[in-house]
Formats: structure tokens, C-alpha cells, sequence
């Protein structure tokens, strides 16, 4: 029998090294008129950065293992009044588009991305090393012209208790993270733009693991955009946007449960062109105990495009086809259609669902 007493150095060693990690970490606090990206460079893993009530004009990096960076009330971060000079362009930088910047951009080393592909975001071919534990909470982000919070190769990263403001292309993104969580958020558009609605209000992009829960989503053209395999989206409060949540072709497995989806923006039939609550082009995905209501584009509505509550549907001319999806216990109603199947794929389930149009897809 191997003695007992054999554990105890390694035991008194690990909780010596837990209690030195606890021990050596240290709050930065930032006033008006300082600098935050200043108190994020400073940072060791560990450390949490308090910023006090204030706007700063600022873009943000984070790159040092868990750092927490909290906002007191009234903390709000907007984009610098001068140009962004090629020496401080992080990763994120026209990741979205030409002269694109992020309001907080926590990424990786040696990160590498694909080209810009003319829409959405460059896309994560690899990842040398992941920041870590990385936590953002208590701001207001507001009005930066690509993304207002990006990861990019992150891992653990939370994002909560935030309020997002004007993000024009996404208001939160995770690209090639792992198990990104964004909660507990309220991501806001606050009207058109000369160029129509706002783009996304949250992405997931991720290698894997992608939690969004509990935000309040508003105004966007896209809400949700689902783009992880196994992603979960559950307890999400959504209105005026065109798609409440959209599963992306080939996306494997998400789980959109529990959302709460209300009526769309009436400005979708003539800027976004479609409506639609949780529209499925993705593979396997659980929609289950959903609400949608209201969700139609007016006058503009034809027999091909319609406000749909609940849409699985293939994408014109790509070949990833929609199957194996889930629809069942989902409550629609007030919607120009509350069910469409509109996809080859085998195994499309709608079950249980309380609906009224149509028939066909209501009764089961």
C-alpha cells in the first residue's frame, strides 16, 4: 500500500503556488484623463483593471492571460478623435473592412487570417498561442466602425454585464476562440445609417465552444449569427432586428433554446429584405422552447419572401443543405408565416409546436 504521507509535499506545493498566483495580484485603477490601454500594458496575469466613470477615447488591446477589465457606472469607451497611426494598429484593425477598427480587441500571438472576403470578418486560419481568461464587464462601448468588442483567438474569454452601443459591423465578435461566453449583455443599434441597418449583433465564429446567453439584442440586421458547431444560444432577449438568430450553412449541432424573439423592425422589407425569427441553414441544430412573434415584411411580402417565424431553409446556390434539424415545442404566432421548410436536407423535424401557419407544419 503506497503511504499516505506520500501526497503531502505535492499537495503543500500546489496550494503554495495557488496561494502565491492569488496573492500576486493587484487592482489598476484608471481615472479620467488617464490612459486604459496604459493600465492594460502595465497588467500582469491576475490583475484586475478598475476604470473609473468617464469617456475614453480610445481603441483597446488585450493580450495578457487573465486580465479583468472593469467598468464602474458610467464608464463609456469611444473611438479616438485622430486617426489610428500604423504603429498602433492591432490584429483587429480592418479585420471588417477597410479603416475598420474594434473599440476592445483581445486576440492571441501569431494569429493568422484569411483575407477579407468583401462581408462579415476575416476568418482565424490558426492560432500560435491563446490569451486566456480574459474578462470584460461594466462598459459602454459605443460607435466604432468595425467591431466594439473582437476576440480573435481567445480562450475562456467572458464578455458580460456590458452595454454595446452602434457597433457598426458587430457589435460583439469571437473568431477562433474557444469557449467564448458572452452574457448578460445589452448590444444596441440606435437606428439606421445611411447604408441601412447594422450588421451583426452578436458572432460566434469560433474552433470551439461558443456561449451566448441572456443578452438583450436590438435594432440589428442580424441579432445572432451562429457560426460554431455545438453553440449554445439560450435566454436571449431580441427585437427589431430582420434574423433573430441565423445558423449558418454547415454549422453542426447548435442549440438555440429558451429566446425570446419579438417583432421585427418594419424598416426590414426595404433595408434588409427579409424577416425572420431563428432562420436554419445549418445541420443538426435543436430549436426548441422558443418564442417568436411578429415577425413580416409588410407590403412587400411575396410568395417567395415572406416574414417567417421559424426558417429552415437552403442557401441559393450553396451546396451545405440544411438537415437533421430539430424544430419542436417552439410558440409562433402574429408571424406572415410562422413555420417554412424550405431545404432538400433529410431529417428536418418540426413537432409540437404551437403555430398556426401552416397547416401542415403546425399539426404535428
Amino acid at each position: 500500500m503506497v503511504p499516505i504521507t506520500s501526497t503531502v509535499p505535492g499537495l503543500l506545493t500546489a496550494a503554495f503556488l495557488t496561494l502565491a498566483a492569488v496573492t500576486s495580484a493587484s487592482t489598476i485603477t484608471v481615472k479620467p484623463h488617464q490612459l486604459i490601454q496604459a493600465a492594460i500594458d502595465a497588467a500582469q496575469p491576475g490583475d484586475t483593471i478598475v476604470v473609473k466613470a468617464g469617456v475614453y477615447a480610445e481603441q483597446l488591446t488585450i493580450k495578457t492571460d487573465c486580465i479583468t477589465l472593469t467598468g464602474q457606472k458610467g464608464t463609456i469607451l469611444v473611438p479616438p478623435t485622430t486617426p489610428v497611426p500604423p504603429a498602433q494598429q492591432n490584429l483587429c484593425f480592418n479585420t471588417t473592412g477597410f479603416d475598420n477598427i474594434a473599440g476592445i480587441c483581445v486576440h492571441g500571438t501569431d494569429v493568422e487570417l484569411a483575407q477579407f472576403p468583401g462581408s462579415e470578418h476575416q476568418k482565424v486560419i490558426s492560432v500560435g498561442r491563446r490569451v486566456k481568461d480574459v474578462t470584460i464587464t461594466g462598459f459602454e462601448i459605443n460607435g466604432f466602425s468595425g467591431e466594439n468588442i473582437a476576440l480573435y483567438g481567445a480562450e475562456d474569454a467572458l464578455v458580460t454585464k456590458n452595454k454595446i452601443v452602434d457597433g457598426q459591423v458587430y457589435g460583439v465578435l469571437a473568431a477562433g476562440c474557444i469557449n467564448s461566453d458572452v452574457s448578460n449583455n445589452k448590444i444596441l443599434s440606435t437606428g439606421l445609417t445611411p447604408f441601412g441597418f447594422r450588421f451583426i449583433g452578436v458572432c460566434s465564429d469560433n474552433e470551439s465552444g461558443a456561449k451566448v446567453w441572456t443578452n438583450d439584442v436590438d435594432n440589428y440586421g442580424i441579432a445572432i449569427c451562429i457560426q460554431t458547431n455545438g453553440a449554445n444560444i439560450q435566454h436571449n432577449h431580441i427585437t427589431n432586428s430582420c434574423l433573430g438568430a441565423f445558423v449558418d450553412p454547415g454549422v453542426d449541432g447548435a442549440i438555440v433554446r429558451h429566446n425570446n424573439i419579438g417583432p421585427s423592425n418594419p424598416a426590414c422589407a426595404t433595408a434588409f429584405g427579409a424577416s425572420s425569427g431563428i432562420f436554419v441553414a445549418g445541420i443538426n441544430t435543436e430549436v426548441q422552447f422558443n418564442t417568436v412573434v411578429g415577425q413580416t415584411i409588410g407590403a412587400a411580402a411575396t410568395s417567395e419572401n415572406l416574414g417567417v417565424g421559424i426558417n429552415v431553409r437552403d442557401i441559393p446556390g450553396d451546396p451545405r443543405i440544411a438537415a437533421g434539424n430539430q424544430i419542436v415545442r417552439n410558440n409562433v404566432s402574429n408571424c406572415q408565416l410562422d413555420l417554412a421548410l424550405n431545404s432538400t436536407g433529410a431529417g428536418n423535424v418540426f413537432k409540437k409546436n404551437k403555430c398556426q401557419t401552416p397547416a401542415s407544419l403546425c399539426t404535428s
